[in-house]
């Protein structure tokens, strides 16, 4: 027979961490619930995980902006590197003074992409021909016995 007691500590390991999850939103939820709503009327999804909330959002460079003029807005600092030219993803964690959870953690992936030739490749390939062998003639040393 199988000893429980290790799947009922792992259930009450999880449930203590529900708890402190749940604690850590109830503290933070109306500083945050007006940056939820915001986003998600951007077509953003939020989602909260033990260390604080996950924003995601997919779009083009407005999308972006929006977002993180919502969170500097809204009082958030961040250290991380600014969005890049040319890349199709952006993340960032904002820190807000007061809030209980550790950051708001920003995810955005680029929708508007395009085809664009950025140079040409020159390679050598071998190129082959059909040649075939010619029939001896009479009196060649070679002769095709018949």
């Amino acid at each position: 027979m199988t000893d429980s007691s290790s799947i009922d500590k792992q259930l009450m390991d999880d449930a203590m961490q529900l708890a402190k999850n749940r604690a850590a939103w109830i503290a933070d939820r109306e500083r945050l619930l007006p940056i939820i709503g915001k986003f998600e009327e951007m077509g953003g999804e939020a989602q909260w995980y033990s260390n604080g909330l996950t924003l995601r959002l997919t779009g083009g460079k407005e999308a972006l902006t929006k977002a993180i003029r919502l969170l500097r807005t809204a009082g958030g600092t961040t250290e991380s590197a600014k969005p890049q030219p040319g890349e199709t993803s952006y993340s960032g964690l904002y820190h807000f003074e007061g809030l209980t959870s550790k950051y708001v953690f920003l995810y955005f992936t680029s929708s508007v992409c395009r085809r664009v030739q950025i140079g040409t490749v020159m390679k050598e390939m071998p190129v082959y021909e059909v040649v075939c062998d010619e029939l001896p003639t009479e009196g060649e040393t070679n002769e095709v016995p018949f």
